[in-house]
């Protein structure tokens, strides 16, 4: 038997499963880390490339991330 191997989320994934799992909406999240609901979206969608360092810590601990 193969073993399947676990894929790997993309950095848009865990923010969007982060946000329905916190209730709340991108514009609420993107007001709270203090960036454009427009930059979030597209990071979330992939578009963007991830966030700087500022933002990444903002991010984690406004959705409750390690």
């Amino acid at each position: 038997m193969k073993k399947q191997r676990k894929r790997k989320m993309k950095f848009g994934e865990i923010i969007r499963k982060a946000i329905m799992h916190k209730k709340i909406t991108v514009k609420d999240l993107s007001e709270k880390i203090g960036l454009s609901m427009s930059a979030l979206s597209n990071c979330e969608k992939g578009i963007r490339p991830a966030l700087g360092a500022e933002y990444l810590g903002k991010l984690a601990d406004a959705l409750g991330l390690d």
